[in-house]
């Protein structure tokens, strides 16, 4: 019960065009992989290491931090998970190759060639990537603003120039095929929602602690 035409006619409705067919026609050529498609791929897998690393950072540096981080996080992905469970969606490649939308290249399958053999990377990446119609929302759009809020909150701004990497990875999302913008969009509506949902009930675990005797 994949649905393919709805995030498709929101971005026809929202934008007159779909995103991902625009900026592949501007910059992605099929004879040679350019500088931005392999930029765009370094900003894809950095999704999965960087809420741990920050996570990490926070445990080191201040345990009452990571706290608050670690419920974002976890409220922000079993959410995201019940979402795909209950609405799964298919991304723009994936919409492409059942003929819903024009050609939209999945260049990350074309950038991750060129590693050494024996890293095995096309590999690994698509048996860690067992579920093609979780793109609503989207977690890769949703965990950078989720640690860019905390980062605000925790390190002020000390942690502005963390801005163009958020809006690097929503980018490249959208030129590599993988996420429609609106995807991002509701990615980035659960990041707040459960930023000010983890920050909360941190609030209110202490207002009681505080209270007992």
């Amino acid at each position: 019960r994949v649905d393919f035409l709805g995030l498709i006619e929101a971005e026809e409705r929202i934008f007159g065009m779909i995103p991902t067919i625009e900026l592949q026609k501007l910059f992605f050529s099929l004879s040679s992989a350019s500088f931005l498609d392999y930029l765009a791929t370094i900003f894809y897998f950095l999704h999965f290491a960087l809420p741990l690393a920050f996570g990490f950072m926070l445990w080191l540096y201040n345990r009452s931090y990571f706290k608050q981080f670690v419920t974002g996080i976890l409220l922000l992905s079993y959410m995201g998970w019940i979402t795909f469970l209950i609405y799964p969606a298919a991304p723009p490649w994936l919409a492409s190759n059942e003929g819903y939308i024009p050609k939209v290249h999945k260049i990350i399958d074309s950038t991750l060639t060129v590693f050494p053999d024996r890293w095995n990377l096309p590999s690994i990446y698509h048996n860690f990537n067992p579920n093609p119609v979780a793109a609503m929302p989207s977690l890769h759009g949703a965990y950078p603003l989720l640690v860019l809020l905390f980062a605000i909150k925790f390190f002020k701004n000390k942690a502005l120039p963390f801005v163009p990497y958020c809006l690097g990875v929503w980018f490249s999302l959208v030129y590599l095929g993988e996420h429609y913008v609106v995807d991002i969009l509701a990615g980035a509506i659960y990041a707040l929602i459960f930023y000010f949902a983890a920050v909360w009930l941190h609030d209110k675990v202490k207002s009681v602690q505080s209270s007992q005797p």
